[in-house]
């Protein structure tokens, strides 16, 4: 049975490659103009303006922030300073969950307040009147009202989270992409690098390239030092609740997503279509026949379905009885691990998108005294140059410009950043500002880098340069990583599909069913695993598919792609 939905893909649950980020307030001269997502060569007119507009004596602006990690008390120091330049004395009121709910209880708000969904009633805050409505004050939150990519989730807040759409009394928090890392995660074949070096380092042009080459790895490498017998692979069935977690490699590495996977549905971001699980030439049955000819060719740990995922952490990172680390840890890169990559290559990196924020939202107090800081204050929040003084410092002590005007990191930045060292700014110890902002760290700034500085291509470079990586990156003609060498073939998307946020729960019948039909899959997909013979390997597939039939899998699967068109076309909506 054919069943393929085209879907807006690009316009609904993906992005490609690095966000752009629209303007907001400039740190100093509160000017700003939109910015892309593309790095190109800066010029002293794209780099933080250093000329101040005259502002107001600094007014005392509280806030309760999303969590622990902020003391009571003024914002002093540097950071305290650049707030006052800005025309805000910072009073932090220290979260707590006792707090939190105190504050709920009496009405008596902080100026600005973030507000955690899942803890609390936010639609019944907005109808007490407890916040401003903050349609009214638009013009004085440029970060947010000139960005696009702001103003979807904004939407998305007032249609799904308040419901109101009439209203705004919160807005999103976190939205947009988490900065790039060096590596996409999970979705990696991580190959043990020296023993791929070792044999000669074989051409791969795909996926079923790997076969060949793990063989003569193991051939070179029989055990490790500890006497295990080394695999190519380790899977692990402690996390198979709703599907068969290890087919998630496979489909990551194939550009399919799996927010719909236990709905027997995978989405494939090239096509922009989704596909039902149980086709019989799908990439369900191909992830399959794969993991099953390694395990024929003595390649897959046999014991992999006794294993949790920290038992196969232990045997990949800290025993070493492994040829490619699969699935991986981030951390791999400084034990030797490096990412297997070739032409074509399309990989689902599950790096948190955050299309409409995530569980957090912000708003002002309806009784707050200086409203025109308290909006400033958010609006720095929203903004990617405001977002980079508040994560990195002033000028001059963890960056510097270059002769270009492009901010880049000092020795000392280099010491934090980099190495992890303490770091000082003007006589204090360097302390993160450490609580969620408007603005995501993959947003990018006017002078055409996020705003988070761990994340640029030059301390990435820094940050992963063992002889390992030098030689790893003269292989593929790289300047940085991973994500470099996949262009527009590394997708970013939401870890949990944003889809789902606008499709209702199925029935509990509908979930019985579900349950059922997902249990015989997941038995299924590990006697496939295993399977001593294409025979035995075909008859489990067609037996496997014939009971989820029984079951009426097919027209549950019809339901569904029903509800995800509507569901897509509500998406939409939000960013018109």
């Amino acid at each position: 049975m054919k069943m393929k939905k085209i879907i807006s893909m690009f316009l609904t649950f993906i992005m490609v490659g690095s966000l752009a980020a629209c303007g907001g307030n400039k740190p100093v001269s509160q000017e700003s103009t939109p910015t892309t997502g593309t790095e190109t060569t800066a010029t002293s007119e794209t780099t933080i303006a250093t000329e101040k507009e005259e502002v107001k004596e600094p007014v005392t602006v509280s806030l309760f922030p999303a969590n622990g990690n902020l003391t009571s008390g003024t914002v002093g120091g540097w950071l305290g300073e650049y707030f006052a330049e800005n025309g805000i004395i910072l009073d932090v009121w220290a979260y707590s969950a006792e707090k939190f709910n105190a504050i709920l209880a009496s009405g008596d708000y902080p100026d600005v307040m973030f507000f955690n969904t899942n803890k609390c009633d936010i639609n019944a805050i907005i109808e007490s009147g407890y916040l401003l409505d903050l349609n009214d004050y638009m013009d004085q939150l440029p970060a947010i009202k000139n960005s696009e990519e702001m103003q979807t989730a904004v939407n998305f807040v007032k249609a799904y989270v308040s419901n109101k759409s009439d209203e705004l009394g919160v807005l999103p928090v976190k939205v947009g992409a988490l900065s790039s890392k060096v590596n996409t995660g999970g979705a990696a074949l991580m190959m043990n690098w020296e023993l791929y070096e070792k044999i000669g380092s074989p051409e791969i042009t795909c996926l079923e390239d790997t076969i060949d080459v793990f063989k003569q790895m193991q051939a070179a490498w029989p055990q490790a030092d500890n006497g295990l017998k080394t695999y190519a692979m380790h899977l692990y069935s402690d996390q198979d609740t709703s599907s068969f977690a290890g087919i998630k490699n496979v489909l990551y590495l194939n550009g399919y997503t799996v927010g719909q996977l236990k709905y027997f549905l995978l989405g494939n971001t090239a096509t922009n279509e989704f596909e039902y699980a149980l086709e019989d030439d799908g990439i369900y049955k191909y992830g399959l026949k794969y993991y099953n000819t390694l395990y024929k060719e003595g390649l897959l740990d046999p014991d992999s379905i006794t294993y949790d995922r920290q038992t196969v952490v232990s045997i990949v990172d800290t025993e070493g009885a492994t040829l490619a680390g699969w699935p991986c840890v981030p951390a791999y890169e400084t034990k030797g691990f490096m990412p297997v990559y070739y032409d074509g290559m399309r990989v689902v990196f599950t790096g948190n998108y955050e299309k409409f924020g995530n569980n957090f939202v912000i708003g002002i107090s309806s009784k707050c005294e200086n409203v025109d800081a308290a909006l400033q204050l958010v609006n720095m929040f929203a903004d990617p140059d405001s977002c980079f003084i508040i994560k990195t410092g002033p000028e001059g002590e963890l960056w510097e410009y270059d002769a270009s005007g492009v901010p880049v990191l000092t020795e000392e930045g280099i010491g934090y950043f980099v190495n992890g060292a303490e770091a000082d700014i003007k006589g204090e110890t360097f302390k993160n500002f450490n609580t969620p902002l408007i603005a995501n760290t993959g947003f990018v700034t006017s002078f055409g880098k996020q705003y988070s500085a761990s994340s640029w291509p030059e301390v990435l470079v820094m940050r992963n340069n063992t002889d390992t990586a030098v030689r790893w990156r003269e292989f593929y003609g790289a300047k940085t990583d991973f994500v470099e060498l996949l262009g527009d073939n590394c997708v970013q998307i939401a870890f949990d599909d944003s889809l789902n946020k606008f499709v209702e729960k199925p029935s509990d019948e509908e979930e019985l069913v579900w349950t059922a039909a997902q249990d015989i899959l997941i038995e299924a997909s590990w006697k496939m695993v295993y399977a001593e013979s294409e025979a035995e390997f075909e008859k489990l597939w067609a037996d496997a598919v014939a009971e989820c039939n029984k079951l009426g899998i097919e027209e549950l699967v019809q339901t569904r792609l029903k509800a995800l068109d509507e569901a897509i076309k509500a998406k939409e909506a939000l960013s018109k």
